[in-house]
């Protein structure tokens, strides 16, 4: 069997089955191709029935890693721990020759600082946060 990057992306995204919507907004700068113009990162945030946070992120952009300040309003969370999911070049696939070219692996980029948390996403990544 071969699991694709696809794959991954989806079991990356796993943590906002069955959880609440938490309203999120940040600034980002936007990720330019020709003339058309896009926010370089979108991000969705939800909270489970256990009160875990779960925060995932996406960095369109090839060429810049980007940092994001997150304001922790109204909860105090102690421990973050990730997950990413990336590659060298976004044609990067997995084959059966080479199942595990594009997989995800711990993420060691995001730390809590008082109500912030801060967010270092590696270019052309995909990034599973949990607060707790």
């Amino acid at each position: 069997m071969l699991l694709t990057p696809t794959y991954h992306v989806f079991d990356l995204f796993m943590g906002h089955m069955d959880a609440k919507l938490i309203p999120m907004s940040f600034t980002t700068p936007d990720y330019t191709s020709g003339n058309d113009r896009i926010p370089a990162v979108n991000a969705s945030a939800s909270l489970d029935s256990n009160g875990k946070m779960h925060i995932t992120l996406v960095n369109i952009d090839a060429g810049k890693d980007i940092t994001l300040n997150v304001a922790l309003k109204g909860k105090t969370y102690k421990k973050v721990n990730g997950r990413i999911l990336t590659s060298k070049s976004f044609t990067d696939i997995n084959t059966f020759e080479n199942k595990n070219k594009v997989v995800p692996a711990a993420f060691n980029g995001a730390a809590i600082e008082k109500e912030v948390l801060r967010i270092k996403l590696p270019r052309l990544s995909v990034v599973s946060l949990s607060l707790e």
